[in-house]
């Protein structure tokens, strides 16, 4: 007899942009599939690590994180947000901000609780919801709003059984900024209900045109019950490191750490003073680097917009365009299949975000421009072939 696994983890698909970047990793095809910086990690950070190493920081640390990183974390969230945090009581770091967001859905649900997660929206939201036995409550998210949030509309989902709500702005796969008035909606209906925010903000410092991410914990009234994710992944181009951080109230963080000892203990230790470091030197990296996105947000959003049956808006963060494209008349997978063989692109399906992305496709322009350029014409291309 062949050995089976748990209801549990068969109640959620495999990773479907896994699935397409496996497909699309040949050389003649271009990839716009994976949500991955195009630079390497800073030199002057990796030899941080490496002096990390020569120093003998090869120990365990606090479960927390070193008592390094925490504080220069507090001092970077109260310089970007206004709020203050405890280093020693209120942050926790992580392998990654995925664990972090495993680690506030173990923390605080059970088994039925209900999550309000965004739909089109990171997969692994709903995933993680069914691997601590709770419900998704997947919320829309449409291109004819935005792909921002209604908070009336939510209201209406929430049951005496919803205990968390989940926003991520900017947003994957839309890349859209929530705005201010919307996060405000969204406060008043965590605190009319009761709910526990985990307010994933790992795109926060890539943000265009001069808009402002805000920080939903600096909202009146949310900072007690918002739990706050990052990580140096997308930023510091650092997503092999895997260090991520959550910010919350004592009592969860405490819940937090007590699931952290159990599955990972600690973040490697040496990274952690690379980290600590990155976020003290000089950030030139950072701006150039934003400055590159958006010079190439502005160029892929044109590029998609020539593509017949395509409609895409600007996206105002991170490093994704989600374009509709049911003016094809194609399904999302049927269309990316078919770009993959005809037009050598590589991009996601909708789909595999949420049942509302379908219609939609990522593209990811995390890389150069000229690839940017030939992908662009190579989709036109193949779409005129189908007459549209």
């Amino acid at each position: 007899m062949e050995p089976q696994t748990s209801k549990r983890v068969n109640s959620f698909p495999p990773s479907g942009i896994r699935r397409i970047f496996e497909l699309a990793s040949r050389p003649d095809v271009i990839s716009l599939a994976i949500g991955e910086p195009d630079y390497d990690t800073p030199g002057h950070i990796c030899a941080a690590a490496k002096e990390a190493l020569d120093r003998g920081e090869t120990h365990y640390s606090s479960n927390l994180g070193t008592a390094q990183l925490r504080e220069a974390l507090a001092r970077r969230f109260a310089e970007e947000s206004g709020v203050s945090v405890d280093p020693n009581r209120e942050i926790i770091v992580t392998i990654g901000g995925t664990e972090a967001l495993y680690l506030s859905m173990a923390a605080v649900l059970d088994a039925g609780d209900e999550v309000l997660i965004p739909d089109p929206g990171f997969m692994a939201y709903n995933s993680q919801v069914h691997l601590v036995d709770g419900v998704p409550l997947p919320y829309p998210l449409r291109i004819e709003k935005g792909f921002y949030p209604d908070p009336d509309e939510m209201e209406r989902m929430v049951t005496p059984r919803t205990k968390m709500l989940l926003i991520n702005s900017p947003g994957n796969p839309t890349g859209q900024l929530i705005p201010r008035d919307v996060l405000d909606g969204l406060a008043g209906l965590a605190e009319r209900h009761n709910l526990i925010v985990i307010s994933d903000e790992v795109y926060n410092s890539i943000v265009y045109d001069g808009l402002e991410s805000v920080s939903f914990a600096s909202l009146p009234g949310m900072k007690e019950r918002t739990i706050t994710i990052n990580s140096f992944s997308k930023i510091y181009a650092m997503t092999g490191w895997r260090l991520g951080y959550a910010i919350a109230h004592p009592n969860l963080i405490d819940g937090m750490n007590k699931v952290h000892q159990v599955v990972a203990a600690c973040a490697p230790t040496m990274l952690q003073s690379a980290s600590a470091y990155a976020l003290r030197a000089d950030q030139g990296f950072v701006r150039e680097m934003v400055s590159e996105y958006q010079a190439r947000r502005d160029m892929v959003t044109d590029l998609l917009n020539r593509v017949p049956g395509f409609r895409c808006i600007k996206p105002e963060g991170a490093f994704y365009a989600f374009p509709d494209i049911r003016g094809t008349g194609m399904k999302d997978f049927d269309l990316c299949e078919y770009l993959l063989l005809e037009a050598k692109v590589g991009a996601v399906p909708g789909n595999v975000f949420g049942s509302r992305g379908e219609g939609h496709v990522r593209v990811c322009y995390a890389t150069s421009r000229d690839k940017l350029q030939e992908a662009g014409e190579r989709m036109a291309k193949a779409m005129a072939k189908r007459g549209l």
